[in-house]
């Protein structure tokens, strides 16, 4: 028989905008406990460190993970969001991930700031969700965005970014879900 993980409600208390990684913490829970194999991932084990919702200080140090006694079939979460986090773009999440088969990230709603790094496109290609939405952001889009050829979510929204969205971006063949919104972008969309 063939079962699917059930939806959340969109009007339910478990998805707030300031929390919106309880709706994730399901679908990861549901998807482990029914051993089905959705399209994302594939992999044989998930690792979900979940320090959102809280009133976490300063800046994101290093990634809390040892990568060494994971294998290659791991996806690994990290969600931080809804917390009062600053300093920079976490570089440190990414730069060790492709030992990974896939990685989630959410620092949204923090006080994170500064350039999203260039190059960010090559330091992680397994990255399959990326949420930095309601941070401080600033600079351009990375024009590297192209790289992660694995993507399927990523929001920006709601930072202080500008200039062009990069043309890189139609490159993205799995992205489901892009928000760009409440930026101060110009130019074309491609």
């Amino acid at each position: 028989s063939y079962r699917v993980c059930p939806q959340v409600p969109p009007n339910s208390d478990l998805v707030r905008v300031h929390n919106p990684s309880v709706a994730y913490q399901l679908l990861f829970a549901c998807r482990t406990q029914l051993d089905t194999h959705l399209p994302l991932f594939g992999a044989s084990f998930t690792m979900i460190h979940d320090f959102s919702g809280n009133n976490f200080i300063g800046p994101i140090q290093h990634l809390p993970l040892a990568l060494e006694g994971l294998g290659k079939r791991t996806v690994y979460a990290f969600l931080s969001g809804g917390n009062k986090l600053t300093g920079s773009f976490p570089e440190s999440l990414l730069g060790q991930c492709d030992g990974l088969h896939g990685m989630i990230i959410n620092v949204s709603n923090n006080r994170i700031s500064g350039r999203i790094p260039f190059k960010v496109g090559v330091m992680c290609r397994s990255l399959r969700f990326l949420d930095v939405s309601d941070n401080l952001l600033s600079g351009s889009i990375p024009p590297d965005l192209g790289y992660w050829k694995s993507l399927v979510f990523l929001d920006l929204s709601r930072n202080r970014l500008q200039g062009q969205i990069p043309e890189d971006i139609s490159h993205l063949n799995y992205l489901k879900y892009l928000s760009l919104a409440n930026n101060n972008l110009t130019g074309a969309i491609p």
